[in-house]
């Protein structure tokens, strides 16, 4: 997640990625949707473009769920909103609280 926040994304568009996850080299396919305004207590309006990952392994989609991430559509790329469809447990809503700046990262 970390290395797509700072990816530009273009809405309509899948992009590929190779990730490794238990021991086990993955294809990640990223759906880039539409830019989406999501309204979020803390934060007002935030513009965001809506990522649907997908990951392959060994040429066959790995389903254990659904997962949907907004990242917003400015220069910090946050990851404002994520929602997850798990079996057995259910869907599960990650909202973004509050941003910590922390130290600032050289050039």
């Amino acid at each position: 997640m970390f290395y797509m926040r700072g990816r530009s994304f273009e809405p309509n568009k899948t992009y590929t990625f190779s990730v490794m996850a238990d021991e086990k080299l993955y294809e990640l396919l990223v759906d880039a949707r539409d830019v989406e305004t999501l309204k979020l207590d803390r934060f007002g309006k935030v513009r965001s473009l809506k990522l649907e990952p997908e990951a392959k392994f060994q040429g066959l989609f790995v389903r254990v769920g659904k997962l949907d991430v907004w990242i917003s559509d400015d220069p910090r790329c946050l990851c404002v909103r994520a929602t997850a469809k798990a079996p057995l447990i259910g869907t599960i809503q990650l909202l973004i609280d509050r941003v910590d700046l922390g130290k600032p990262v050289p050039e």
